[in-house]
C-alpha cells in the first residue's frame, strides 16, 4: 500500500492505497499524458499481456535469462491491459522517453496500472521493473499471491511487455516492503527489502523499533533470503543500493528523508553521517558514465522529482529538480521515480495516481 502520513511516502506491497487526484481533463488531455494515445499500439496495449507473450497456465511468469523471460505471462498480465484500468483515482505506471536527459521534452506512454512503488534492474537485454500491486486489478481478492513474492514487469526493447512472480524463500518475514533489485559487480542478482514485521500497523516507515533490511539472492526465478539484515535503523522504507567506484551506496526513505550508509562490500554498511539532509523519500542511485546519481521523490511525492550527482570530493552536489513546477502540472506527480539509459534512450518511471 502507498500510504501518506504528512511528506512521507512508502509502500506496502500488494495493498491499493489512494491520494488526491493529479490531473483533470486541462492536465491530461489529447495531447498530454494520460490519454489513449498513451497506451497505444506501439507501446502498453492488449498485445502485452496476451496468450502471445508466454503460458498463461504458468502463474510466475517465464524462466529468467530466456528470450521468452523479457514478455513472459503470469497471473499479473491484467495490469498491462490499459482497457481494464478503473475510471477512479488509480496508480498507473508511466515512461518518460528523452534523448536528451531525464525529463527532458520527454514522450510519455502509461504501460500498466495498479503498480506502484517501483524499483528498477536495467540489464543488458532489457528492464525489469519490481513493484507493489493491487491484488482487485488481478483478480486476486483474496490475497493468494499477496506475500512472500516480488512482483515485476519487463521489457527487451521499451514496446513489449512481460509480468513476473518471484517467489522469496527462508524469509523471516513474507511481508517484503519495497523490494529492489541489484546486479553486483560479479553479475550476482539480490534484492533488497524492509523486512516488515507481519503485525506491523500503518505506514510502515512509522513502525516502532529497528527496521531490519535484508537481502535475498536470485536462483534461477526463486529469491533466497539471506538470514542477517544488511542495514539495521529506525524508520526505514523504500531501500536501494548500487556499487560505485569500489564503494557500496545504500540509501533509504529514513521518516521523511532520504538517509545513506557505505560500505567496501555489500553485506557490512555503516551510516554516512556527513550525507546532507535530502527532501524527498524513495531514493533511487544510477551509474551513468561512471558517474554516481541519486534520483528522489519529491516530497510526498506531489513536487517534481529531483536528481543529485556524486561529486569527486565524495558529497552530492545539490538536488536538481528533472523539470519545472509549471511543468509538473502537465507530466502529473510522479512517485517512486527510476531511471536507466537503455537504447541510447534516457528512460524514467514512476508511479501516477491518475484516473
Amino acid at each position: 500500500m502507498r500510504w501518506i502520513v504528512g511528506i512521507a511516502v512508502s509502500s506496502l506491497v500488494w495493498l491499493g492505497g489512494g491520494c488526491p487526484q493529479v490531473c483533470d481533463d486541462d492536465t491530461c488531455d489529447d495531447d498530454d499524458v494520460a490519454d489513449d494515445d498513451t497506451g497505444d499500439d506501439d507501446t502498453g496495449d492488449d498485445d502485452t499481456g496476451d496468450d502471445d507473450t508466454g503460458d498463461d497456465d504458468d502463474v510466475t511468469g517465464a524462466e529468467w535469462g530466456t528470450e521468452e523471460f523479457w514478455t513472459g505471462s503470469s497471473i499479473l498480465d491484467p495490469l498491462l491491459d490499459l482497457d481494464t484500468a478503473p475510471e477512479f483515482p488509480h496508480w498507473e505506471v508511466r515512461m518518460y522517453l528523452s534523448d536528451e536527459w531525464f525529463g527532458v521534452d520527454p514522450e510519455v506512454f502509461t504501460i500498466a496500472h495498479g503498480f506502484s512503488s517501483l524499483d528498477l534492474l536495467a540489464l543488458d537485454g532489457g528492464l525489469i521493473i519490481a513493484g507493489g500491486v493491487n491484488t482487485e486489478d488481478v483478480g486476486d481478492d483474496e490475497g493468494e499471491y499477496r506475500w512472500g513474492y516480488i512482483y515485476a514487469l519487463s521489457t527487451p526493447n521499451l514496446l513489449d511487455w512481460g509480468t513476473h512472480l518471484f517467489p522469496v524463500h527462508d524469509a523471516s518475514s513474507e511481508r517484503l516492503t519495497d523490494p529492489a533489485f541489484e546486479e553486483l559487480p560479479d553479475g550476482t542478482i539480490r534484492a533488497l527489502y524492509y523486512s516488515t514485521p507481519m503485525d506491523g500497523e500503518g505506514d510502515p516507515v512509522w513502525i516502532p523499533g529497528d527496521h531490519e533490511l535484508k537481502v535475498a539472492y536470485r536462483e534461477g526465478n526463486d529469491f533466497y533470503e539471506d538470514p542477517e539484515p544488511v542495514y539495521v535503523a529506525e524508520g526505514l522504507a523504500d531501500p536501494h543500493s548500487c556499487e560505485h567506484d569500489g564503494t557500496y551506496h545504500l540509501f533509504a526513505t529514513e521518516f521523511t528523508t532520504v538517509g545513506h550508509a557505505t560500505a567496501d562490500n555489500e553485506f557490512d554498511y555503516e551510516t554516512d553521517w556527513d550525507f546532507p539532509m535530502v527532501e524527498g523519500q524513495v531514493p533511487y542511485c544510477l551509474t551513468l558514465d561512471d558517474e554516481l546519481w541519486l534520483f528522489v521523490q519529491g516530497g510526498g511525492g506531489m513536487p517534481p522529482p529531483t536528481v543529485m550527482e556524486l561529486e569527486q570530493d565524495g558529497n552530492f552536489g545539490p538536488q536538481q529538480q528533472l523539470w519545472t513546477d509549471e511543468e509538473n502540472l502537465e507530466l502529473g506527480s510522479c512517485t517512486s521515480p527510476v531511471a536507466a539509459y537503455f537504447d541510447e534512450t534516457y528512460v524514467l518511471f514512476c508511479a501516477v495516481m491518475s484516473g
